[in-house]
């Protein structure tokens, strides 16, 4: 017996030796293509992280175009609070001129009421000593006409800041007639003198001032409107690109979710549609799910198991259109049952040539689908362990 037994454990052994060299050549050969296709997806890394710098460089691009268009808005509010400001202060200073033209030609009126009484006590006057006084009168009238031509000969000086002589040249000669026809254009061209006022030598420049001002505020405003127009017009080419490419991924995450769903529900009907399909960037998203037996409802309304299927659903629907080299899964297959859990496995076998998957779980049946287990152990009172270990050249039947 004890030879016998020696016998079958020997043929056991040399079965077992045979049995460990065809796995470690078909695990040499695996690792080899293993090899192959983690250069592979090595590759694929590299250009996913030339694609996420890229979108992060037209993020960081649309935030400051977004502060450009915010900076120009105020610079806008304050050019048309300054142009409204110079218009109201252009509108007082008319006002003003207004009223004070209007003061200025009640007092000429009053003046020239003035003139005139004055003008016909001194005839009264003249009239009283015309006969002893007569030529001593004529003799004040030249000198008191002689002393108004110095003054006027002053203030016309004066006010012209040039010379009478000069002044004398510019005026053109009177045509023929007598003094008294004189009078009234006199008086009519003194009234009009007076009616004007003081002039503001200064005025012509103000003004050719404030036209520049207003001219240079005019310009500025029209180029930041032109600005405005024109991040405007990039803002908007910039949606409507990613809305483009939004639509095209969310069409194909749509089929991968409807055909994911099917096998892991083995049937039934999901689906997945944006509220507002005219604004796909801001419109929010809604689900459905129907497994097999089930009338369509909303997701909330589906059980916890039901639930994390249907999420994990979306999820490997997304990996198909936009694979990731990595993925963390943290107990999601608690709320699942045993039938449910073997078909979480089986998509996890299906995805893990694109993606590594790192999963916490207590779920023996997950864990037995693992290639490598690492876990935390105690050997020592209050010193923690942390115990790895490959299951990937394991027969499966053996992991338990």
């Amino acid at each position: 017996d004890e030879d016998a037994r020696r016998s079958e454990m020997e043929a056991r052994r040399v079965q077992a030796e045979e049995v460990l060299a065809r796995e470690r050549a078909g695990h040499m050969s695996a690792t080899a293509e293993w090899e192959r296709e983690n250069s592979a997806l090595q590759e694929m890394r590299l250009e996913l992280t030339r694609q996420e710098a890229g979108l992060a460089a037209l993020t960081e691009s649309h935030a400051r175009t977004g502060e450009a268009i915010a900076e120009l808005g105020r610079r806008v509010g304050d050019l048309e609070r300054d142009l409204e400001e110079q218009e109201r202060t252009i509108a007082r200073s008319r006002d003003a001129a207004e009223r004070v033209r209007e003061a200025q030609e009640g007092l000429d009126d009053r003046r020239s009421e003035l003139e005139t009484r004055e003008a016909a006590l001194r005839t009264e006057r003249q009239a009283e000593r015309e006969s002893a006084e007569h030529r001593h009168a004529l003799e004040l009238e030249v000198a008191q006409l002689r002393g108004n031509r110095a003054n006027i000969r002053e203030r016309l000086e004066a006010e012209w800041e040039t010379t009478f002589e000069e002044l004398r040249s510019r005026v053109e000669a009177p045509e023929a007639g007598a003094a008294d026809d004189w009078v009234s254009e006199l008086e009519a061209i003194r009234t009009g003198l007076a009616g004007i006022g003081p002039v503001n030598l200064l005025a012509s420049q103000e003004f050719e001032e404030e036209k520049e001002r207003l001219d240079f505020l005019e310009e500025q405003k029209g180029d930041l409107e032109k600005a405005r127009t024109d991040l405007h017009d990039s803002i908007r080419r910039i949606n409507e690109a990613a809305s483009a490419a939004f639509s095209r991924v969310f069409g194909e995450v749509r089929e991968n979710f409807h055909r994911i769903f099917h096998t892991l529900f083995e049937g039934g009907e999901a689906d997945v549609w944006l509220e507002d399909p005219d604004d796909p960037l801001d419109s929010p998203i809604e689900i459905s799910a129907s497994p097999r037996g089930k009338k369509t409802q909303r997701i909330h309304l589906l059980s916890g198991g039901e639930r994390a299927l249907t999420a994990l659903a979306l999820l490997f629907a997304i990996y198909l259109a936009k694979p990731s080299p990595f993925c963390v899964m943290d107990e999601v297959d608690a709320p699942l049952d045993e039938t449910n859990i073997g078909r979480f496995t089986a998509m996890l076998e299906r995805f893990k040539g694109d993606t590594q998957f790192i999963v916490i779980t207590h779920n023996a049946r997950t864990i037995e689908a693992a290639d490598w287990i690492y876990g935390v152990t105690m050997q020592e009172l209050g010193v923690s362990k942390i115990v790895s270990v490959e299951l990937q050249d394991l027969p499966r039947g053996q992991v338990a």
